[in-house]
């Protein structure tokens, strides 16, 4: 069973030039381990308030991830229907407020 580690950052543009550029917040609005499972669940709802990026990283093992909508369809993570993160990945997504996330092992 894989796990992952997921952390929620609010971002601010800080590029000297004017362009841009953003940086995660040094302090996450959300940070939580979550063990995933041969079905899809959700482990995770969005924070409110700001620019936010989600921070994914897949623990021992490959895992599917999906994002659902705060008022729409719960999003199922499996074969063809999310990303795919490998054992040791991290990939950072934009997310809004309410977003759900979802997650399952990945049987490659």
């Amino acid at each position: 069973m894989a796990k992952v580690h997921i952390v929620v950052s609010r971002t601010n543009a800080r590029a000297d030039t004017g362009s841009t550029l953003p940086i995660p917040d040094a302090i996450p609005a959300l940070a939580l381990p979550a063990n995933a499972a041969a079905v899809s669940a959700v482990v995770a709802i969005m924070p409110s308030g700001g620019t936010l990026a989600c921070h994914v990283t897949a623990i021992g093992g490959p895992v599917w991830v999906a994002f659902g909508p705060a008022d729409g369809p719960v999003p199922v993570a499996a074969d063809n229907t999310g990303w795919l993160l490998q054992d040791g990945q991290t990939r950072s997504f934009g997310v809004a407020s309410g977003q759900r996330l979802a997650i399952a092992d990945a049987a490659l």
